[in-house]
């Protein structure tokens, strides 16, 4: 483990956080209303890519920034409160380039932020990035882990902390072209203390983490194959040290990513990406979002939209609400489906959409980008927007 710096001295005066009222097409409208939202952000490039609610009523944000800092891209953290305010925001990073993706809340309510950097002696590779704040974002500990100490790139892309303190990363390595999923612990501390590789199909990516009911964690990404190199979505669960329990892939269109999981109070899970086919040398996307049982045998499903997109570049999220049913943000739109996957209402973002959280109060975030700022938008439970 190596430890870097941390820029916690950010000043706020040179932070932009103000409502910001927007406009831009949802996925599958052609008219969509102006927006209030609050964007978060310096004077250089600032993205959002997770939140979560802190069980009082504020958000804490994970994302990158190079307006702190070192001024290259370092792991954004912010805390607001419900109706937007700038709580406190820190930056952290080292000599090179950071980037942060996943979050979670930890049992003393701290946080735990994960990612990738290159700071360390071979900056052309990545390594996992694991970030330890207290409640307030003040660092606890950092440290750096290679899966493959000769992978080009590592990327830590969901955490979760564990019962006996540690923590859960799910992510993914390239080398030599070649694109795997793998599972790291670590203990209290931060340091790894096993590793272990989701086969999948051939290659695969793990993209999000949920805890099941009984201790251990369900996986969602994607697997392919170099006989079959469009993607099905990729399930997989693990118990607290990465073991494989039971693993599953689905298949929509030609193409399937899944992005996002969350689990039911019934014991289900809800997965959300993207499902595609390629026709004229034209990828057309959608959202798709999937309900599988404990083992994961699809129950149901649904897609949204038709819209051109690069594949894999849709990116979706989602969260889970008090009937069973979920919210879904999608690019530029959010989607409220029944436990059975019919729409209920749908609004647009304003943004390009990276992650949603549902509030106990049953309104609803979703961070995001819009332009080179974080963008952060609350919806209460019917859809209408919070100012």
């Amino acid at each position: 483990m190596i430890r870097l710096r941390q820029s916690s001295g950010l000043g706020l005066a040179a932070m932009r956080c103000v409502p910001a009222l927007v406009f831009l097409l949802a996925c599958s409208s052609d008219s969509i209303p102006e927006q209030p939202g609050w964007a978060y952000g310096g004077f250089g490039s600032d993205h959002a890519s997770g939140v979560v609610e802190n069980g009082q009523g504020k958000l804490v944000v994970i994302g990158t920034t190079n307006s702190f800092g070192a001024r290259d891209d370092d792991v954004y953290l912010f805390e607001i409160d419900s109706v937007g305010h700038l709580l406190w925001q820190r930056a952290f990073g080292g000599s090179g380039t950071e980037q942060g993706l996943g979050i979670a809340q930890c049992g003393d309510g701290g946080y735990a932020a994960v990612g990738a950097t290159n700071s360390f002696p071979e900056p052309d590779n990545r390594a996992v990035y694991l970030v330890r704040v207290d409640s307030s974002g003040i660092l606890q500990w950092q440290s750096i882990i290679f899966y493959d100490a000769m992978a080009s790139s590592d990327i830590g892309r969901c955490v979760r902390q564990t019962a006996d303190g540690g923590f859960l990363i799910g992510g993914d390595y390239s080398s030599f072209g070649q694109t795997s999923a793998y599972i790291i612990k670590t203990d209290a501390s931060g340091y790894a203390t096993s590793k272990r590789l989701l086969q999948g199909e051939g290659e695969a990516t793990s993209h999000s983490v949920v805890e099941t009911g009984d201790g251990n964690y369900v996986l969602a990404g994607s697997t392919w194959t170099f006989d079959r190199p469009h993607p099905d979505i990729y399930l997989v669960e693990v118990n607290p040290l990465g073991d494989t329990l039971w693993s599953r892939t689905i298949s929509d269109t030609l193409s399937s990513y899944a992005e996002a999981i969350v689990r039911t109070d019934s014991g289900c899970y809800l997965v959300s990406g993207e499902a595609g086919t390629t026709s004229g040398g034209v990828f057309r996307g959608r959202l798709f979002t999937v309900c599988v049982d404990s083992a994961g045998t699809p129950i149901w499903r649904t897609t949204f939209g038709d819209s051109i997109w690069d594949p894999g570049g849709l990116s979706t999220s989602i969260a889970g609400c008090p009937d069973g049913g979920c919210v879904v943000a999608c690019e530029y739109s959010i989607y409220r489906l029944t436990r059975t996957g019919e729409l209920v209402w749908q609004v647009a973002f304003g943004g390009v959409t990276k992650s949603a959280s549902a509030m106990r109060n049953m309104d609803y975030a979703v961070a995001g980008d819009r332009r080179d700022d974080a963008y952060i938008l609350m919806v209460n439970a019917d859809g209408t927007p919070i100012q």
